[in-house]
């Protein structure tokens, strides 16, 4: 009688764990298509460390999108592009030794032609769109209805409508 009871808990675990890695998988194509997308519009042409890249930001602005949901536009669109200034530098420091990708070299307040200042600020607006759209497919397609989101920080109906009703 034991045994059913913990396989049936052993199935569904491996079934959420394998939702999740789906669900991540599937935002990682979509935020390395997306940042491959920007940069062949930005200058014309791209590399698969890009896409990597792309992929691994769009995830780590949807988990500060997550664990800080109150905190401010304008520091979440800071912070969002200090994640992308970084993952940035990351790549470029394994991928982009020789400048070959790009070379920032002749930019303003670069550091080792890898990253700049100016594109930090470039990123902050597409960090929160980046995020925006990470919480709609978060929200609607996965249906994952996190209590801190932006857009529901208001509490729900309950409570206002049982101090009105208690009135």
């Amino acid at each position: 009688m034991r045994i059913f009871p913990l396989f049936f808990g052993r199935i569904v675990l491996r079934e959420w764990i394998w939702v999740k890695f789906l669900k991540n998988l599937a935002l990682f194509l979509l935020g390395g298509g997306a940042y491959v997308g920007v940069e062949l519009l930005w200058r014309g042409r791209s590399h698969g460390s890009m896409f990597l890249a792309g992929g691994a930001c769009f995830l780590l602005l949807g988990k500060l999108q997550k664990v800080k949901p109150r905190l401010p536009l304008f520091l979440r669109g800071f912070a969002g592009a200090g994640i992308i200034t970084a993952v940035e530098l990351f790549m470029g420091l394994l991928f982009n030794r020789r400048y070959a990708v790009w070379d920032y070299r002749d930019q303003l307040f670069n550091f080792h032609g890898q990253i700049c200042l100016p594109f930090y600020f470039l990123w902050v607006p597409l960090s929160l769109c980046a995020m925006g759209i990470y919480h709609i497919m978060d929200r609607w397609l996965f249906a994952d209805r996190q209590p801190g989101a932006p857009w529901a920080r208001f509490p729900s109906c309950k409570r206002p409508c049982r101090k009105l009703k208690d009135r």
